[in-house]
């Protein structure tokens, strides 16, 4: 009789150990199941539940790397970015609460990996900010669009003397100047689509351009003098002389450029308050 209770007793044991390994089992499975659908983004195996705490991890210098990859989509807003970063979107969406999705500084480099199909940033990118605090832009596939009326989907500031944008295989959006390049800097634009009311209004900078579109939508009209901002003019390109900006303006249209303005012109240069050029140069040398 007592074998028989010890055996019983056995039984009962491994059964209560079984169902509570199940129990456990199921709710470390689950909470797994939870965190991964919190986190946004990962660097190495370390993941972050916004995209703003990733940043933050390679800003002050934490992370174990210099590289995020989004693990869905993220929601942002005016992230800093003040040390070299590579974003890899991986399909995913950023989207920006309000105009600015990222501004780059500290002569720091954002590099945006949006190669995988559906990568997307929603929210304006800008390289460099007031008071010539450079940044720079570096841009390979995906799709770039403004969410406030009126702004662009790329800018840089006009304080900045060396912020420089480059964009590779990627198509751009906005309801304004989808390219806003209002400080001194290097840009080259190279198979991309700029959709816009204005492509692209420059105060500064050399820019190349090579196998890209534009088209231009917006409606015609003079340019206005602005010295905060630019006002859409209808045209493809539009360099303008404006005072108190770096000036020293180059535009080189190499092979493959197609530039459709519906009501605009193609190329346009302007002195809106100035009574001198300060473009250097316009190129064509394909088309």
């Amino acid at each position: 009789m007592k074998n028989l209770v010890k055996s019983n007793a056995k039984k009962f044991l491994i059964a209560v150990l079984v169902l509570l390994f199940s129990v456990v089992s199921f709710s470390l499975f689950s909470l797994k199941g939870v965190n991964a659908e919190e986190n946004v983004a990962k660097i190495g195996e370390t993941e972050y539940a916004t995209l703003q705490d990733a940043v933050n991890a390679i800003n002050n210098g934490e992370a174990e790397s210099d590289t995020i990859t989004l693990i869905a989509n993220a929601e942002v807003d005016n992230i800093a970015v003040t040390a070299d970063t590579y974003l890899v979107l991986n399909g995913y969406t950023v989207q920006a609460v309000a105009k600015t999705a990222f501004k780059v500084l500290n002569d720091a480099t954002l590099y945006i990996d949006g190669t995988e199909e559906g990568s997307e940033v929603h929210g304006t990118l800008i390289a460099g900010y007031s008071g010539n605090n450079n940044g720079n832009l570096s841009i390979c596939g995906g799709t770039y669009t403004a969410t406030i009326a009126d702004e662009p989907a790329v800018q840089n500031n006009g304080t900045c003397d060396n912020s420089n944008i480059e964009a590779y295989g990627a198509t751009f959006n906005s309801t304004d100047d989808t390219f806003y390049l209002a400080g001194a800097g290097y840009f080259n634009i190279s198979d991309c689509v700029i959709n816009g009311y204005t492509g692209i209004y420059m105060k500064a900078g050399s820019l190349d351009l090579s196998y890209t579109t534009i088209n231009a939508t917006g409606a015609f009209a003079n340019p206005v003098a602005n010295g905060n901002g630019a006002s859409s003019t209808g045209d493809g390109i539009i360099l303008d002389s404006k005072i108190g900006y770096k000036g020293d303006m180059y535009l080189n249209l190499d092979s493959g450029v197609e530039i459709n303005s519906e009501n605009g012109y193609a190329v346009r240069e302007t002195y809106t308050d100035n009574t001198i050029t300060a473009t250097h140069s316009i190129q064509i040398s394909g088309g």
